[in-house]
């Protein structure tokens, strides 16, 4: 998520990252024939109309069928049959709400880098675990370069993040380096994929 960051606070550890409906020829519905004699598209291929229902989707996912079948210039049977397809190829993993952070009292977002102590598959292992596991972490990114980890954090304000370092980030034994931005202003956010 873009940020501004306001601080920057580097802190280091003493001592030592199907089957797909397929189109006929002709004027009739592309979506009312599943038989057509053409092989079946590659599991990961979407056509124009998947993509349309998936950008409906991802602005709106309480949308109806018969809404997005207008959207997309379909009968609602197909467009359900699509929809359901989309689902069960993996194209959607889920269908969930999305809270205002702020509205809920999360007020503060801070994007931290993390340095472990070595690069082995036990301590990323270790971190990876501990991580998951705190309910503050929304997303966690493992990247190369000096860190190894950059972490998104959501908490009330700066005496929770300060409780949240100091008693659980800090207190992890293979972190040795870590350094938190502090975000001023969201500039753009979205869960919607360039389709």
């Amino acid at each position: 998520m873009p940020t501004n960051p306001a601080k920057n606070v580097t802190t280091r550890r003493t001592g030592g990252s199907k089957r797909v409906a397929r189109a006929p020829s002709g004027d009739a519905d592309p979506d009312d024939a599943m038989s057509a004699p053409t092989a079946p598209d590659p599991p990961d291929r979407l056509d124009a109309v998947d993509r349309a229902l998936l950008r409906a989707l991802q602005q709106d996912a309480t949308l109806t069928t018969a809404q997005l079948a207008d959207r997309v210039s379909l009968t609602p049977s197909p467009v359900a049959r699509r929809v359901r397809l989309l689902h069960a190829r993996g194209f959607i993993r889920a269908t969930v709400a999305l809270v205002d952070a702020r509205r809920v009292g999360l007020a503060l977002t801070v994007l931290v880098r993390v340095a472990l102590e070595r690069q082995t598959e036990r301590l990323s292992v270790e971190f990876e675990t501990a991580v998951s596991a705190m309910a503050e972490v929304v997303e966690c990114w493992k990247v190369p370069g000096e860190f190894d980890y950059v972490l998104r954090v959501v908490v009330a304000d700066m005496e929770a993040y300060e409780r949240f370092y100091s008693g659980r980030l800090q207190r992890l034994a293979c972190v040795r380096l870590v350094q938190s931005s502090f975000a001023m202003k969201r500039v753009k956010a979205t869960t919607a994929l360039p389709l």
